[in-house]
């Protein structure tokens, strides 16, 4: 056994271990506790679950996350999108989400991180149970501000994306990119996205569309999910304040899903086709009130939406 296939095995025992030891008969009595639902209940129009971008609520998660997590169960969420807590290991996070009946399904994880650890980043992923390993901004944005990124930078970001899909599918997870807005800037007749989507490899990088950021850029997301079938396999709900105003700058106003300037419904009868397989309700501060009461507000929507 290769070294890395011992310490992903470790961990992965680590886990079980601290499952078995510290959440006992959870599960059998989970149903009583979080008051669980039928699929039905939380399947929305998209025939898919509606899952949360653990960023949305990472402050309320560093305070308690073990807390946090079981009230986003009895909101009804099944399925989440982990991002690093700094303090807390995979197995230690994957306990706690198995305590509270959740799975992360994907992962963020940063252009840095994907070059200077990524070993450890996959094992980590592999811990937690993710199908999805998705980087959230591209690299050599560190290098300057993104908005100074030129079309050659993100033709070598495209590059890069299929470097490391290559490795990690051979980890036997999928890795994907998540977009903000400053991918739709044009260069001349040429959308930076479009390059990315061109130069990308399907079967090593899927996309990840976050509508809300693809809008504030001015675009559309039903655009993107009806031309390219197939490349979006995960979707993040972000709604933006009316009175929003186009820019390719790293800004957004956001709100809760339904109470903005997006056309959900549109939307979602593109992407049933366009084969979506998981969706993430997001939302980036400043929140206008706590952010979980922003995630119900959003979830409660989507439901009335799918009824």
């Amino acid at each position: 056994m290769s070294r890395n296939c011992g310490s992903t095995f470790a961990m992965m025992t680590l886990s079980r271990r601290l499952f078995i030891k510290s959440a006992g008969g959870t599960i059998a009595t989970a149903a009583g506790f979080f008051g669980l639902v039928d699929q039905d209940t939380y399947a929305h129009v998209l025939d898919v679950p509606v899952g949360l971008a653990l960023y949305t609520i990472k402050d309320e998660l560093q305070r308690d996350l073990e807390g946090v997590l079981r009230k986003v169960a009895v909101m009804g969420f099944r399925e989440v999108e982990y991002i690093s807590l700094p303090g807390r290991t995979a197995a230690e996070v994957r306990l706690a989400l198995d305590s509270a009946g959740l799975r992360a399904i994907s992962v963020h994880v940063s252009a840095t991180d994907l070059l200077a650890n990524l070993g450890r980043k996959l094992e980590e992923a592999q811990v937690l149970g993710a199908r999805y390993v998705i980087c959230p901004f591209p690299h050599l944005a560190a290098l300057s501000h993104p908005k100074d990124l030129t079309l050659d930078d993100w033709r070598r970001n495209a590059e890069f994306l299929n470097g490391i899909g290559g490795k990690t599918q051979k980890a036997n997870l999928q890795f994907g990119y998540h977009n903000h807005n400053m991918e739709f800037r044009r260069f001349g007749r040429v959308v930076a996205y479009d390059e990315l989507l061109r130069l990308t490899d399907p079967e090593l990088v899927t996309m990840e569309l976050d509508c809300g950021w693809v809008v504030n850029a001015g675009a559309d997301p039903a655009y993107y999910l009806s031309t390219y079938p197939g490349r979006f396999q995960l979707l993040h709900l972000k709604d933006l304040k009316r009175g929003s105003v186009p820019t390719t700058e790293l800004e957004i106003m956001c709100t809760e899903v339904g109470g903005g300037i997006i056309d959900w419904r549109r939307i979602f009868a593109v992407a049933r086709k366009g084969g979506v397989k998981h969706c993430f309700i997001g939302q980036d501060p400043p929140f206008e009130r706590s952010s979980l009461e922003s995630v119900k507000l959003s979830y409660a929507w989507l439901q009335g939406l799918s009824s």
